[in-house]
């Protein structure tokens, strides 16, 4: 067998157990999610068995970085079935190239970066868990398990703000006290949607903790400008970004990821035109340059477990 990913190649069993117990010693906590498994030709005609995955690990660092790479295994067969040769292609590098450089950099930047990349663990109360799907170098693509938002019509932020915190801290249902969660999402019309009554409103949310999976069984707010909905139907396009979230700045970043997603053909859901979804993660009085922003677009594209996609 010859296996080969973009920072090794090596032949043999012996060296592709030493490389698969490597990666068990020096990293910690790896995850392996299998998103879908197909049979096809590999391009020189020769069959094979491709898959696509997500790889999260943590890097033995004092921050113990969360890494994460999502692409696909070709497992190439000779003519009685055997596996003789083996390639792993990342996403995040483009057009899944191969260059050990670009892999190491790739590597780096995760480990020194204060952005998340890897799926958020189930057990986090602080946000909504979700598993990375695709993670290229503009964007990524995640999947969110169903969870329930609390969200308010809004004009001023601060108002919203207020609001939700009153929904968290008694002003509900059950009249008690929920953890506070992040991201806090925004949904505003775009710019293109003409000014008319009917126009989507400005709305700000707050996830519930992860136990809440279904919006009937979730405290009801008792402010009746309030509801709840459902998340979690939909993959996700997400960009980040740093600084401070200005119409301009939401705008340029959710531009760049419309032409992502139109670049790498990638189904936008209905509705999404009129409609701009930004979250953000830390504090307003955080330092700029250390504020976690994202625009999300959902997707509805069934594709984004293919493994030939």
């Amino acid at each position: 067998e010859i296996p080969s990913d973009p920072l090794n190649d090596f032949v043999g069993i012996d060296k592709y157990r030493g490389n698969i117990s490597f990666l068990q010693t020096f990293f910690k906590d790896s995850k392996l999610d299998l998103h879908g498994i197909a049979l096809g030709k590999y391009k020189d005609g020769r069959d094979m068995v491709i898959s696509r995955w997500t790889l999260a690990m943590t890097a033995p660092l004092p921050w113990s970085p969360r890494l994460a790479f999502t692409g696909t295994s070709e497992y190439v067969l000779d003519d009685s079935g055997a596996v003789v040769e083996h390639v792993d292609k990342w996403d995040s590098l483009p057009g899944q190239e191969k260059s050990a450089a670009k892999g190491v950099l790739d590597l780096l930047s995760q480990m020194f970066s204060s952005g998340s990349g890897a799926p958020v663990q189930p057990s986090d109360p602080q946000q909504p868990p979700y598993l990375l799907v695709r993670r290229y170098p503009a964007f990524e693509i995640r999947s969110y398990s169903p969870c329930v938002v609390v969200q308010t019509p809004y004009t001023s932020r601060p108002a919203a703000y207020a609001a939700l915190d009153d929904y968290l801290v008694g002003a509900n249902s059950i009249a008690r006290i929920l953890p506070r969660t992040s991201p806090v999402v925004m949904q505003v019309p775009s710019s293109s949607s003409p000014p008319s009554p009917s126009a989507p409103p400005k709305l700000m949310s707050y996830f519930l903790p992860s136990r809440y999976t279904d919006a009937s069984a979730a405290p009801v707010p008792t402010s009746p400008d309030m509801c709840l909905a459902s998340f979690g139907s939909r993959p996700v396009a997400v960009a980040q970004f740093s600084g401070s979230a200005t119409p301009e700045a939401v705008m340029f970043h959710r531009r760049a990821l419309l032409r992502e997603l139109e670049k790498g053909g990638w189904a936008v859901a209905a509705g999404e035109d009129s409609i701009i979804r930004f979250a953000q993660y830390d504090a307003i009085y955080s330092l700029p340059w250390n504020r976690r922003n994202e625009v999300w677009v959902l997707l509805d594209d069934p594709t984004v477990n293919d493994p030939f996609r």
